[in-house]
């Protein structure tokens, strides 16, 4: 009889476990906030944010609306604007779009405010993303931090000094690798002259 229990209790957390595997991602990041923390604990309103290496401004983001979510959850909306100055021959990262719910790695609101790297984020409506020269034009984008990963299923268009191309299925960047894939079909017109499926 104590087996046959044992047996019944195996199989219920196994069953358990699997659905909560597959459906784990079928919630969007704000859905995940239990029921109880839906207030936000803090409200900023035309904000300009900055995050600092030593004596340094290393990032800034502005926008019209911020809320901080416990336990670290950050939505902001309205004429989001983000900048990033790497160390390496000064180059500049920017980040733009009306709308952004960004998941820490943080225990609390304390520590998302203070030094907490994003886990992920969602952009959506009109974002603009530079790089390197090159600019990703989009209605909405997901990054991931494990792997720094910054992609779109929906139509993109890359603009940069190299020519203009548009993708109707979406792109992937690799932060690390440095790596851009547009998603096919693509079109387009480089630089010297020549179409790609025109």
């Amino acid at each position: 009889m104590g087996k046959k229990i044992l047996v019944v209790i195996f199989i219920l957390v196994t069953m358990t476990s699997v659905y909560t595997f597959f459906s784990r991602e079928r919630t969007s990041l704000r859905e995940q906030v239990p029921e109880a923390e839906k207030n936000p604990r803090i409200v900023l309103k035309d904000f300009t944010m900055y995050r600092y290496q030593g004596a340094r401004v290393e990032a800034t983001v502005s926008g019209q609306n911020a809320f901080f979510f416990e336990p670290n959850i950050l939505e902001m909306y309205g004429n989001l604007n983000g900048v990033r100055t790497s160390q390496e021959k000064g180059k500049r990262e920017f980040v733009r779009a009306q709308a952004s719910v960004t998941l820490f790695e943080s225990r609390g609101i304390v520590q998302m405010t203070q030094s907490s790297d994003i886990e992920k984020s969602s952009l959506e409506n009109d974002v603009a993303v530079g790089f390197d020269e090159k600019t990703i034009f989009t209605q909405h984008a997901e990054y991931t931090s494990k792997p720094q990963r910054l992609y779109s299923d929906l139509p993109v268009e890359l603009r940069s000094r190299d020519g203009n191309l548009k993708s109707e299925t979406g792109f992937e960047y690799l932060v690390e690798e440095k790596l851009l894939q547009l998603h096919g079909p693509i079109r387009g017109k480089l630089q010297n002259g020549a179409k790609i499926n025109p």
